[in-house]
């Protein structure tokens, strides 16, 4: 039961319930939260399209061979087995992006959603009833009832509102610079692997330059791996930071706030 039998608490939960109505309808946080959501789906869509464009370059890179032939003899390197890791690992990320970005878009739109007039008409009822039952003693044997119904659609109203401004606030502050050091990190890789790629098929004509184009095909190689297995740890990253992003914080912040609609639904 809702403890008003001073006045005093009474005032106090009357202020709360207004604010409460108030914060419904100017939609202040509604938009804060769609605003930076919208700017964080805006990034996994941008993540997407960069591993998409990743997986392209592989694709093309795969199939060259890094060769050394002076007057016809020489080495050859495939560079596909090296890739092929980098390649699986990236298939996989897409589809995580992919998912990532459906999961914010999802947010984005329940809380317009719940935003709407129709909510805020509900809640304004709702909360005026509360009102009438706890300021009208003849009214107290539905107080109990009413404020359940009350803590409902309040709890309905803001809870996608308040999970996407927690996701918002746990990406700006844990997760962002992480995602966009990847991301950098990421492009790099692409891009050498276009230039290893035009770069890759050189012929001479002498024996004269055979050791040094030996060394050089060897050295783009080894940088080659060096990246890849670099890649393949930022890669990594970006699927822990969407992991956490749209999955742990939002599940973990819908069953906290369950946990105190259960909790106020048996107090009142």
């Amino acid at each position: 039961m809702l403890d008003i039998d001073t006045p005093a608490r009474r005032v106090t939960i009357t202020v709360i319930l207004v604010a409460v109505m108030a914060i419904s309808w100017h939609g202040g946080l509604d938009r804060s939260a769609i605003a930076q959501t919208d700017a964080t789906f805006t990034r996994a869509l941008a993540t997407y399209a960069i591993a998409r464009t990743l997986n392209g370059v592989i694709s093309v890179a795969q199939g060259t061979e890094i060769a050394v032939q002076p007057v016809g003899v020489g080495m050859t390197i495939t560079i596909g087995e090296i890739l092929d890791p980098l390649n699986d690992l990236v298939e996989r990320f897409s589809w995580l992006a992919l998912a990532a970005s459906a999961s914010l878009g999802t947010q984005a739109l329940m809380t317009d959603i719940l935003a709407g007039t129709w909510l805020n008409i509900t809640l304004t009822a709702a909360v005026l009833i509360l009102l009438a039952v706890i300021w009208i003693p003849a009214a107290r044997p539905w107080q109990s009832l009413i404020a359940r119904v009350c803590g409902a659609i309040v709890f309905t109203r803001f809870l996608f509102t308040l999970t996407a401004l927690v996701v918002v606030w746990a990406d700006g502050t844990f997760l962002e610079s992480r995602q966009n050091e990847a991301i950098e990190n990421i492009t790099e890789i692409s891009d050498q692997l276009a230039n290893t790629r035009n770069a890759a098929t050189r012929e001479d004509s002498g024996w004269f330059d055979w050791l040094g184009e030996r060394i050089s095909a060897q050295e783009r190689v080894n940088s080659l791996q060096r990246e890849v297995q670099s890649s393949i740890g930022e890669m990594v990253n970006l699927m822990v930071v969407f992991i956490v992003q749209t999955l742990l914080i939002p599940v973990g912040t819908l069953f906290a706030f369950w946990w105190l609609f259960r909790w106020f639904w048996r107090s009142v």
